[in-house]
């Protein structure tokens, strides 16, 4: 009669189940795999359903969002009031807007936010 390896309560094996420890065992060749379910389980699986059922876990493994990653958190955020964090970084970012258009010109850009 049909093996069936499946512990107590536990049921059947399914065929998919056959075929995903026929691949977990070594035997993930149609041939192969489908002799060690036989024997192991006793089920009848063709070479094509052997290789359709390992198809179709080798795509749900596919399907499976990749980890997401945490990237850390910036330095110096912006402050929530619409500042920018650091103020060292603030007087060296106008002394570079002063040395390429020059002072009168920085100021006329300041007085644009009054």
């Amino acid at each position: 009669m049909a093996k069936n390896n499946a512990g107590p309560g536990e049921g059947k094996t399914t065929k998919a189940e056959a075929v995903r420890t026929a691949i977990r065992e070594g035997k993930d060749g149609p041939a192969e795999g489908v002799a060690f379910i036989k024997e192991r389980f006793g089920l009848e699986v063709s070479n094509a359903a052997f290789s359709s059922y390992k198809n179709a876990e080798k795509m749900k493994a596919a399907a499976s969002p990749a980890p997401r990653v945490k990237h850390a958190a910036p330095a110096n955020p912006p402050a929530r009031n619409g500042t920018a964090g650091d103020p060292v970084e603030l007087a060296r970012a106008v002394k570079a807007l002063v040395a390429r258009h020059g002072a009168a010109a920085v100021a006329d850009m300041a007085k644009v936010f009054e």
